[in-house]
């Protein structure tokens, strides 16, 4: 599936819509009257901007706040001079006739039908706590957000006013500051709040730093933002912290953007959030950039790479913008070629603390005697093994198609052969004898301390230990984080999430695909295993047949 190319014709009509219909985000105010303010003794409409507040009641009509979805607002008035706050406020309101799940997922619009007040100032919150806000001064316009920027902004904002700025002033340099913060330097959104709410890259680009508060202590941003107008406050301790939050989530991004590409059933939600992981991730570049003081990535630094944290991976500069990158692990690639077939299969070669590794960079496609799974009835797993193909064991230790259809029709005797067809002539539920299976495992390993199966003369199928010597030495090139969610599992038990992070996409030269997400592998116990869950082995506790791919191991 190509991914790209779907998101893309799904977007782009949703881009349309979004530009065709911007004048209509902003609903009419309530009985047809016109925004603005009007005072309690003259219900004349008056200019927003030449309103006068000498104490006596304003009413202000028709202002639009764009808030997260199933939100609520409280106001809370400001005093004129403190800015402290002086009263709860209310005031009757409504949601805007044009929802905007299609142009921008998680923001909702209400509109406040009249609102009381006696100064032009207010604070507009989604929570009692305080914990999402923005100060504003209604005079300016009709339109406001209320998101972690403004909250960020707000925080600065009455910091400076402290040191003597006027309320724009302080507001428009917070602005400036928290953006820069979180690293977009950009113009752009140099407009009125009004024109910026309404726009759908501001509101895409505000999801942003809420999904990077995920990842991070809110209240080590609020500190710093209030008192230094950054993150960092120029100490090597908040940079190292924040570069290490940023590889957490561009770990989660990437992870999401490979698993969809996967996925061929994809409803218009999935679409969105994978459509805004790729702008998250977009936007992280940009944030990585900024806390490694790399500035722009113009035309003069082509090509100019800075290491994150030394994780081995990078930062460069490209035509296209900042990339994220990964040093080219150490490898050497080769070829053999499998006598038996002719076929040539390239692989690589690892020097892991002294100790050589070669594998097969790609999968094993030896099919003497039918091995391996036929592609014309079960297409999915075509070049796939089940456990006595990859394993060659002998018809006595698996279950024959007469064993298992007898099995089935002892079960449900007014059943006849062909209802299990499937089952049994596929080999999609027929078993393991157990006992045999067992015994043979471990006298080979006994005698010969690998396990060759369908594999060359001269390799074998990976044991687990070489497995997890690969993943160690992959973790210690690349270490990559452990997701939260994980962070009290063994390491060694996220096999599958390291295989994905780090083999799929990377210069390691292992070639694994998108497709072969898994093969076998012989554990401790001389089992036949998964080598991405090291919890699926088959025996004992799974005796039914599987499928999977093999690579093999040189002796």
């Amino acid at each position: 599936m190509n991914i790209k190319k779907w998101l893309m014709a799904f977007l782009t009509p949703l881009a349309l819509i979004a530009c065709s219909e911007v004048d209509s985000l902003v609903p009419n105010a309530p009985s047809g009257e016109p925004y603005g303010l009007s005072s309690s003794s003259d219900e004349a409409p008056a200019s927003s901007s030449s309103v006068v507040f000498d104490g006596s009641n304003v009413v202000y009509r028709g202002m639009n706040v764009y808030i997260a979805p199933y939100g609520s607002v409280q106001i809370y008035e400001l005093d004129s001079v403190t800015f402290d706050t002086t009263r709860r406020v209310p005031y009757s309101w409504n949601f805007s006739s044009k929802p905007l799940y299609l142009v921008t997922p998680d923001i909702d619009s209400i509109v406040i039908d009249s609102l009381s007040l006696k100064s032009p100032y207010v604070m507009l919150s989604m929570d009692y706590s305080n914990r999402r806000y923005n100060i504003v001064d209604v005079r300016e316009t009709n339109a406001f957000a209320v998101d972690k920027k403004t909250y960020f902004e707000s925080i600065r904002a009455r910091y400076l006013m402290k040191s003597g700025m006027s309320f724009a002033e302080a507001k428009k340099q917070a602005s400036k500051e928290v953006l820069e913060s979180f690293g977009f330097y950009a113009n752009l959104f140099d407009k009125p709040e009004a024109e910026n709410v309404q726009d759908p890259n501001y509101r895409i680009y505000m999801a942003f730093i809420e999904d990077f508060m995920k990842y991070t202590t809110e209240d080590t941003v609020v500190a710093k933002i209030e008192k230094c107008g950054n993150l960092t406050c120029s100490t090597e301790f908040l940079k190292t912290r924040f570069l290490t939050e940023s590889l957490n989530m561009l770990n989660d991004l990437s992870w999401n953007m490979t698993r969809a590409e996967n996925d061929d059933d994809l409803d218009q939600y999935a679409m969105l959030d994978i459509e805004k992981s790729r702008r998250n991730l977009l936007f992280l570049k940009s944030f990585v950039a900024h806390l490694l003081d790399a500035g722009l990535c113009t035309a003069e630094n082509e090509g100019k790479a800075f290491e994150i944290l030394d994780k081995n991976i990078m930062l460069t500069c490209r035509s296209e913008g900042w990339e994220f990158s990964y040093k080219e692990m150490k490898h050497s690639m080769g070829t053999m070629t499998d006598e038996r077939d002719g076929k040539t299969y390239k692989t690589v070669t690892y020097d892991i603390n002294g100790k050589t590794q070669t594998w097969l960079a790609e999968r094993l496609d030896y099919n003497a005697s039918e091995l391996q799974v036929p592609c014309e009835h079960r297409a999915s797993c075509c070049g796939m093994y089940d456990v006595g193909g990859a394993f060659s064991l002998d018809a006595s230790i698996i279950e024959t198609r007469e064993m298992c259809f007898q099995r089935h029709l002892k079960d449900c005797p007014e059943c006849e052969e062909s209802d299990f067809w499937n089952e049994c002539e596929e080999g999609l539920e027929r078993s393991l004898d157990t006992l045999k299976y067992r015994q043979h495992m471990d006298s080979v390993m006994v005698e010969k301390g690998v396990y060759q199966g369908v594999c060359p003369n001269g390799w074998h199928i990976p044991a687990r230990g070489e497995m997890d010597s690969l993943l160690d030495y992959m973790v210690e090139w690349y270490n990559p984080t452990v997701p939260k969610k994980h962070e009290n599992i063994d390491r060694k038990g996220l096999v599958g999430d390291y295989l994905h992070r780090t083999f799929l996409g990377n210069p390691t030269g292992f070639g694994l695909t998108s497709d072969e997400y898994d093969f076998y592998v012989v554990d401790e116990y001389n089992r036949a295993c998964s080598a991405v869950d090291r919890y699926s082995c088959y025996g004992d506790e799974f005796p039914s047949m599987a499928e999977s791919y093999v690579r093999c191991i040189k002796d």
